[in-house]
């Protein structure tokens, strides 16, 4: 499967899930409980779960509780970390894993409720906003597997693959960079 197909797969599966269900205040969305890891691909993906790095910016929250109701999100106004600097409830961390051109690939997604960047006019601000970073493995059932490389989202929607023997300052700066 495709890294393109992996992530419409995900992201349709998100949009029909919805389509029935509530929508609730962004704050009042209860995470989902991370499940004791027991595969192979489980205990490889919580291994391996970036950090992110929040630099004066909307904070990650869950976008689905176990109801199915989903976070109606924030308007894009205020300042950038205005009434989203974190949930008292806790964060989610969305996760996919698959082969790849012979490749392990954990693929994480973060939801936040609002988002800003600055565009040619000004500040662009908007509801809803999702950030992913992708981690590619050499094998998971390896008793040490090599992390590769790590891809994250840049602002224009293109991947930016960054290999283990560069800089992990640039992971850290294409993580904080969009949101």
């Amino acid at each position: 499967m495709s890294l393109r197909a992996l992530l419409f797969t995900g992201v349709a599966a998100a949009t029909i899930t919805s389509l029935g269900a509530a929508t609730i205040d962004n704050d009042k969305v209860q995470p989902l409980p991370q499940p004791a890891p027991v595969t192979i691909s489980e205990k490889s993906a919580v291994k391996f779960k970036p950090s992110l790095i929040i630099d004066g910016r909307c904070h990650p929250y869950p976008a689905v509780n176990a109801a199915g109701e989903t976070s109606g999100g924030l308007k894009g106004v205020g300042q950038n970390d205005g009434d989203c600097k974190g949930s008292g409830l806790g964060s989610q961390v969305y996760g996919r894993a698959v082969w790849h051109k012979d490749r392990w690939v954990n693929m994480y997604a973060w939801y936040f409720p609002k988002d800003f960047y600055d565009g040619f006019f000004g500040k662009v601000c908007y509801r809803h906003s999702w950030v992913n970073a992708v981690v590619w493995l050499d094998n998971p059932a390896l008793e040490n597997p090599t992390v590769l490389a790590v891809s994250a989202v840049k602002g224009d929607g293109e991947y930016d693959i960054t290999s283990m023997a560069a800089s992990s300052r640039k992971f850290a700066r294409l993580l904080r960079g969009r949101r």
